[in-house]
């Protein structure tokens, strides 16, 4: 089982990763289903659209409509990702596991298609990385 300090560490590298994508990130999140924030980071200089209430009423409504498109899964398909384009910044969010979900906002300026295969490349690469290192550690 993961420790919370393992867990920190492991998030808060990818974490580390991800925001250096694009030089338009704003901040890089990563939740529980239950929309409890595990490790979040925010682009030096990067100011907040909402008050702190008003991000928590917008991880519920995300977590909610993500939950939301789980139902529609054997119809629709499942998401590989919700792309929101805002007049001031875009939102991502990206499933990491079945319990974790990637939150990414960046500037409205910032190439969304480029960004999302960036992020996705660090993710996967991330994800070889930990099933290596399983497996030496099995060893």
């Amino acid at each position: 089982m993961t420790s919370r300090k393992e867990a920190e560490v492991k998030y808060g590298n990818l974490l580390d990763s991800i925001i250096e994508v694009d030089p338009y990130m704003r901040s890089v999140i990563i939740a529980d289903l239950n929309g409890d924030i595990i490790e979040k980071r925010l682009v030096q200089g990067t100011r907040d659209f909402l008050t702190e209430e008003q991000n928590k009423q917008v991880m519920e409504y995300t977590i909610n409509y993500w939950n939301y498109r789980k139902t529609m899964a054997d119809k629709i398909g499942n998401a590989k990702f919700i792309l929101e384009s805002y007049e001031n910044f875009k939102k991502l969010v990206i499933a990491l596991s079945a319990e974790r979900l990637l939150i990414v906002t960046f500037e409205k300026e910032g190439g969304q298609k480029d960004i999302v295969e960036r992020i996705q490349s660090v993710i996967e690469l991330n994800e070889t990385y930990d099933a290596c290192r399983s497996i030496s550690a099995s060893h």
